[in-house]
């Protein structure tokens, strides 16, 4: 959905740029923690380290004059991000993840400087890893079997174009929408060497949430609603589907809040996460996502699962308490009956259309991003929405674009992650919570070619031979 071009109140800009200045923050904190690693050579860098304080401030200068109209700080804060991105590749990696979820360059549309910060992350990304030869991670044979499975699908979805009627503007959508996430799971797999590296991706996560939060709550309480409820978060989308900010509470909930009940865990990392998850719950409370607590019922059933050594008994009551406790849940949203009752019929409508367009097209489906546009010739069912529509289903969505074999690749990429993340379900506990709740939320999104599935997937395969080292940190 392309931004809104609007005027926006300078708050939502502060806010965004609060929240950057705490994800520097977290950036330095990680960065002398790795300095402070008897296996971390400081100066392996191939660029003189020296050199980066004068690149920061020749960046800063050129940066907030050009941004001095909106706001200098956040040219110097594009400029901090850049600078710290030299030091190390993952944190490079992680700038460019959590622009890609704050997306400024959408707040101030055809300011040159924003619109080439995608493009300018991407070269920094590259060239801290070419500057930095020493901390690359070995690629190791567990890892192919997902990748191979991604790349099929890639492959597959890149195969469907030949039967769309607009073949050029289909490949270009496939480059320009669903290439780029490729390239964030990729630099996940050759960039995280380290368990710092890990914690620094999955804190990117957790803080880059709080602006989608921040911004949400800031909407919800200046009276910016979707029929009542709290919208995506973003104050140019003021059309933004409320799931997709669940979604992505869900995925970052766990890494904030599984190292609570870690002893070694500090006092301050326990209030923060504390704090981080009470937000949380008022904000998807008011977004009335039935998809994002059924997730969170999910990840908290999981977290009874792994402790229960009784497999059948904890299958059944796990299956049990999912049921009963989504019901509950559903009877004490406040949202009209009417109203929830024709987005029920609707998702069921959107799916069967998508079954019906793979057993017409059980090879190919019906083509990338065709869903829309093919969505009224393979309607079946109650049609309560018209026009151009999504599949609302991750899942289904794949199905209907990509035919039998395409799904079938798009799910054994996920279910071979999903063995990752179980077999370090012990020592990773928070990874196998947030692939499981986002599964459930993505299961009610249309996120099959989002970023947000992409980098938690790129993190999960990434950190699968990294060696856990557990600090006191948060």
């Amino acid at each position: 959905m392309k931004p809104l071009q609007i005027s926006l109140p300078i708050e939502y800009l502060h806010m965004e740029s609060g929240v950057i200045l705490l994800f520097l923050a977290m950036v330095v904190w990680t960065q002398f923690r790795r300095a402070s690693d008897p296996e971390y050579d400081v100066n392996a860098s191939l660029a003189p380290v020296r050199w980066l304080p004068f690149l920061f401030v020749f960046m800063a200068v050129i940066f907030s004059r050009m941004l001095r109209d909106k706001s200098p700080l956040l040219g110097i804060e594009i400029a901090a991000g850049l600078a710290l991105s030299l030091m190390h590749p993952v944190n490079a990696l992680c700038f460019m993840a959590h622009l890609t979820i704050l997306r400024p360059w959408e707040i101030e549309v055809g300011n040159s400087l924003l619109n080439l910060l995608p493009r300018l992350t991407v070269v920094t990304c590259l060239l801290s890893y070419l500057i930095h030869p020493k901390q690359r991670p070995s690629l190791n044979p567990r890892k192919i079997r997902s990748v191979l499975f991604l790349i099929a699908f890639s492959g597959w979805l890149l195969l469907t174009i030949a039967k769309v009627p607009g073949r050029a503007t289909a490949l270009l959508g496939w480059f320009d929408g669903y290439f780029k996430p490729l390239i964030a799971f990729a630099m996940a797999l050759f960039f995280i060497e380290s368990e710092i590296s890990v914690r620094e991706f999955e804190l990117t996560l957790v803080v880059s949430s709080l602006s989608l939060m921040a911004n949400g709550l800031y909407q919800f309480l200046a009276g910016e609603t979707l029929q009542g409820r709290l919208v995506f978060g973003k104050s140019y989308n003021k059309l933004g589907d409320p799931n997709d900010m669940g979604a992505m509470i869900v995925m970052a909930i766990p890494f904030i809040l599984v190292p609570v009940f870690r002893r070694k865990t500090n006092l301050l990392a326990k209030a923060a996460a504390s704090i981080y998850a009470a937000w949380a719950a008022i904000v998807v409370w008011l977004t009335q996502s039935r998809g994002t607590m059924l997730a969170i019922v999910a990840q908290f059933l999981l977290s009874r699962v792994i402790r229960d050594k009784k497999l059948r008994f904890r299958v059944i009551i796990t299956a049990c308490l999912l049921g009963v406790g989504y019901v509950g849940l559903i009877r004490l949203v406040p949202r009209d009956s009417d109203e929830m009752e024709a987005s029920q019929n609707s998702r069921l409508t959107f799916w069967k259309s998508a079954v019906n367009m793979a057993v017409h097209n059980p090879i190919l489906g019906v083509g990338f991003n065709q869903y829309p546009e093919r969505y009224m010739s393979y309607v079946v069912g109650t049609v309560v929405e018209r026009g151009n529509r999504t599949a609302h289903s991750s899942w289904f969505l794949a199905l209907g674009e990509s035919g039998f074999i395409g799904f079938f690749f798009f799910l054994a990429f996920f279910v071979s992650v999903a063995r990752v993340a179980w077999r370090n379900r012990a020592k990773r506990p928070a990874q196998m919570y947030a692939l499981v709740g986002y599964g459930v939320a993505m299961s009610f999104l249309s996120h099959t070619y989002s970023p947000f599935y992409y980098l938690l997937m790129g993190l999960l395969v990434a950190s699968n031979n990294v060696k856990e080292r557990v600090t006191g940190g948060p």
